[in-house]
């Protein structure tokens, strides 16, 4: 869930694009018009008696699974009933639209739904089964006829006896190939306008559940300490321009490893430079009456009494060069003071080892939306010993764009503090 509310805009974008391409481009139509008819054929052969030798009309006796599409959709029938629809209607296209289904051995319905209204299907299945079921009495009577065609001349009552009969079946193709009832014809089915709407918004509320989970899981950048938290890791939330967010740093500093004897506080963010949040810090400590010194690699500001404005002061250079460095200008502090160590980046300056190693307690800042995963995970391990010695506190600092490096402050009404002056190297 915090995945969607964080991307709450791609489930909306994707929900409003999945339903206007759904309506614009779905079809509608569920099945186009259809047109139905049922043809009995029993072919009719010429075969030999074998008693007499002579010619005599044979119609097939077939099962229901002998029936065959290409039985009766004929590409040949098909072009000339083409031909004769016109409108650009082609053989293989009205083939191509009809149906084939075998009710039992002698019939079979026929079907086309190549689109158009249900007038246009009736008319062009019309003129294949006619053409059909004219073919195929043709070209059985062909048969026939050149069988009695044979059989005249030769004489006798047996002959003549099959001749007849020839002749007869002949004249009755019409009772074996014909069509049973009339065409019926069934309406276009279409999808209501509604349908489509819910369903493509349905789809596309889905599809945005989808991309925003795959987004967040592949995302790299941590967002809210909320995420922290689920990783097993205690994290604040700090914004430099809320003075409770950093009193309540202060308050958790103190609380984890400074006491009335003073101590040391490290800040260092995950990469980069020096974060503002260490002068941040160092004014809350001030505001708070407790003597407080701020100690950078560029020098060292020790806070004033009462409205006194903050100092520089005489101190090693360049103290986060070296551990000894720093334990001599920290040894130089006054009793009870809080110093806060501004360290740069963790991942870039091995300064912020030597100010992790000297502190009390060290304040790992990430920065909302920029750093990542992997850089929380390498800075952990490079701040392994004071992590496994519970001295590390992460916050999530949240990014500012009015923030320009490490002496920026940004000035806020709080009583009894004054920014510390930028100490000289």
């Amino acid at each position: 869930m915090r995945m969607l509310s964080a991307r709450w805009w791609v489930v909306l974008i994707c929900t409003v694009l999945v339903t206007v391409l759904g309506v614009s481009l779905a079809n509608k139509r569920l099945s186009s018009a259809t047109a139905s008819a049922r043809v009995h054929e029993q072919d009719t052969s010429v075969a030999f008696s074998a008693q007499t030798g002579l010619p005599q009309a044979s119609t097939e006796s077939r099962s229901v699974n002998e029936l065959t599409r290409g039985d009766f959709i004929d590409p040949q029938v098909a072009a000339t009933a083409a031909a004769k629809l016109g409108g650009g209607m082609t053989g293989p296209r009205l083939s191509g639209a009809l149906g084939f289904t075998p009710l039992n051995g002698t019939d079979v319905e026929l079907s086309y739904s190549g689109g158009g209204s249900t007038a246009e299907a009736g008319r062009k299945l019309k003129a294949y089964v006619d053409e059909l079921i004219s073919t195929r009495i043709a070209t059985q009577r062909r048969q026939l006829q050149r069988a009695v065609a044979n059989l005249n001349g030769q004489g006798g009552p047996p002959v003549t006896a099959a001749a007849t009969r020839l002749q007869a079946a002949a004249d009755g193709l019409d009772q074996q190939v014909f069509q049973v009832g009339s065409i019926t014809l069934a309406k276009s089915r279409s999808i209501p306008s509604s349908a489509i709407v819910a369903g493509s918004a349905v789809a596309g509320l889905i599809l945005g559940i989808l991309v925003a989970l795959a987004l967040g899981q592949f995302d790299p950048r941590i967002r809210r300490a909320a995420d922290l938290r689920l990783a097993g890791l205690r994290a604040l939330d700090v914004d430099r321009e809320d003075a409770e967010s950093i009193e309540t740093v202060r308050t958790v500093a103190e609380v984890a490893g400074l006491d009335a004897t003073g101590g040391a506080v490290a800040v260092a963010p995950s990469s980069g430079g020096e974060t503002p949040l260490s002068r941040e810090l160092a004014e809350s400590f001030a505001a708070s009456g407790r003597p407080t010194t701020l100690l950078s690699d560029q020098g060292v500001s020790r806070s004033g009494a009462g409205d006194e404005a903050w100092t520089p002061v005489d101190a090693e250079p360049r103290p986060l060069q070296s551990l000894s460095r720093l334990h001599a200008t920290l040894a130089d502090g006054r009793i009870g003071d809080v110093t806060v160590i501004a360290a740069p980046g963790v991942l870039q300056h091995p300064q912020a080892l030597i100010a992790a190693a000297a502190a009390d307690i060290t304040i790992l800042v990430l920065r909302r939306g920029k750093s990542t995963w992997a850089e929380l995970e390498r800075s952990l391990e490079m701040l392994e010993d004071a992590a496994v010695a519970g001295k590390v506190r992460i916050c999530l600092e949240r990014s500012s764009f009015l923030a320009k490096g490490g002496d920026a402050i940004l000035r806020r009404g709080r009583t009894g503090a004054r920014a510390p002056a930028r100490s000289s190297p």
